[in-house]
Formats: C-alpha cells, sequence, structure tokens
C-alpha cells in the first residue's frame, strides 16, 4: 500500500479542492500520457464510495488538485481546518488499483478516524470520564480536583 497524501486540511483545501503532491503524480499513470485529468474511485472507511477528479494545470508547474466529489466528502464528514487526510493506493495481486480515503481529527493529541459524529462524541466523553465506550469496560468516573 502506497501512501499518497497524508496532510493536515487547509482552508483552500475545504472550500475549493484538495492539493495534491506533484511528487505522487506516478500513482495514475494516465496523467503522464498527456491527459490533464483522471476520475477516480476512493472508498472511506464506512464504505461509501467517492467519485473523484484529479487535474493538473496544460501549462506551467501542473499544480495538481482533486475536485470531483470532495466538497461533498469535506461536508458529509463535517471536515476543518486542521483535520487530516490520508490517501492511499493498493494494487492486488491481479493488478487491480483500489485507492482509499481515510479522514481523521486530532484528539486530545491522537488522532481519531472522521466517522460519524456519535463516535466522536463518545470518544471525547470517554477520554473525560463521563461514560465508556460501547464494548468496553466500564470505568470509574475520573475525579476532577
Amino acid at each position: 500500500m502506497a501512501e499518497l497524501i497524508k496532510k493536515p486540511l487547509t482552508r483552500t483545501d475545504l472550500e475549493y479542492r484538495l492539493a495534491y503532491r506533484t511528487q505522487n503524480l506516478w500513482a495514475f499513470p494516465l496523467l503522464s500520457e498527456g491527459r490533464t485529468s483522471i476520475r477516480f474511485h476512493a472508498r472511506d472507511a464506512l464504505g461509501k464510495v467517492w467519485n473523484l477528479k484529479l487535474s493538473t494545470r496544460t501549462q506551467g508547474h501542473p499544480k495538481p488538485a482533486i475536485t470531483g466529489e470532495w466538497l461533498s466528502l469535506v461536508k458529509e464528514k463535517g471536515l476543518r481546518v486542521g483535520d487530516r487526510i490520508v490517501l492511499t493506493r493498493e494494487v492486488d495481486e491481479d493488478d487491480i488499483v483500489s485507492y482509499e480515503i481515510r479522514t481523521e481529527r486530532k484528539i486530545f493529541n491522537v488522532w481519531v478516524p472522521v466517522k460519524e459524529g456519535t463516535y466522536l462524541c463518545l470518544l471525547v466523553k470517554y477520554m473525560l470520564g463521563v461514560c465508556g465506550l460501547p464494548g468496553a469496560e466500564p470505568e470509574k468516573k475520573i475525579k476532577r480536583g
């Protein structure tokens, strides 16, 4: 598995397009054959498939960027500046390429997946000692002094 993007999100990433590293254009061979854009699908942690588009400029620095359903993903996940995106590429034994996209948020210095609001709410409550996580051993309430 190759990690193509692992970066904190900026305002531009969240409002317009996701900046993509020029050094990782190798992961999309059709772009090296003269095309300036390519559509691809990336599956998130919940199994939802996102239709994304990687484009480059025709002149000057290529300045690659991802669009397509990117802004819909941002909205659905409730992403904000400082959250992290991880895009990976995997090639299986039959040479079939697949992409996975993960969204993460830093909570109490730990990167946790951004899947749904309920999960994050429970994690925060657990870390504050207010409740236990589903399936976890019950814990004593933490005394605050």
